[in-house]
């Protein structure tokens, strides 16, 4: 069974369409498209009253009114290396999360090829939810994240309690170079990316790029 690497980023609320919008170009630029579907999941209904509804949404600039009384939406890119799924919760209590999920398997090999369109891709996603920053880890639930928690979950990984996450994404607003230094301790290598600092774990990377050469076909 696939696992899939989940991406949690935190903001304050915000129009769906506001956000499909803002990442449709820097995300084509980097060779994404966008799946024509866009699938109603609106976090707070009752799973009894779940439907399957789903949009074909080719403009947004047309069809964007068909979604402007959703409260979350699952939406696919893909791209010749890999595919993201991102699915959009929109809570009651007054905050935005966007869980945006990719294959174990093809992060780990994007660990030896090369990961830095996953994380372009990231701080878009990111930024056009104006997020103050996010958290990843195989496995995460789709449980609410509030933005004031970040770190909090950052240093107690849900999945793994005791243990950090093997990502955190932090907006460079919030943190300042020192404080995200003290963050990461000697344990996480510090990126710089447009807007946002992200903290990648050493072992982590290694295990996936040991994982990635481990499961490669034969040559």
């Amino acid at each position: 069974m696939a696992r899939t690497f989940r991406i949690i980023l935190a903001g304050p609320d915000k129009d769906l369409v506001a956000i499909l919008t803002a990442v449709e170009e820097p995300l084509a630029n980097l060779g994404f498209r966008r799946g024509r579907s866009v699938m109603r999941a609106d976090p707070e209904q009752p799973p009894e009253e779940r439907t399957e509804e789903a949009v074909e949404i080719r403009s947004l600039a047309v069809q964007s009114p068909e979604l402007t009384d959703w409260k979350g939406a699952y939406v696919d890119w893909r791209s010749p290396a890999f595919s993201l799924g991102v699915q959009i919760a929109r809570w009651s209590r007054g905050f935005l999360n966007a869980y945006v999920g990719i294959d174990r398997d093809e992060l780990s090999r994007l660990y030896v090829e090369g990961v830095g369109r996953f994380y372009e891709a990231l701080a878009i996603l990111a930024a056009a939810c104006k997020a103050s920053g996010g958290v990843g880890a195989t496995g995460l639930p789709f449980d609410p994240l509030p933005p004031d928690k970040v770190a909090q979950v950052f240093l107690d990984n849900p999945v793994n309690p005791g243990a950090a996450c093997p990502l955190g994404l932090f907006a460079a607003s919030m943190l300042t170079r020192p404080q995200v230094e003290q963050l990461a301790g000697d344990d996480f290598t510090i990126r710089e990316l447009p807007g946002f600092w992200l903290l990648e774990d050493r072992d982590f990377v290694e295990v996936s790029r040991m994982h990635a050469r481990s499961i490669e076909p034969p040559g």
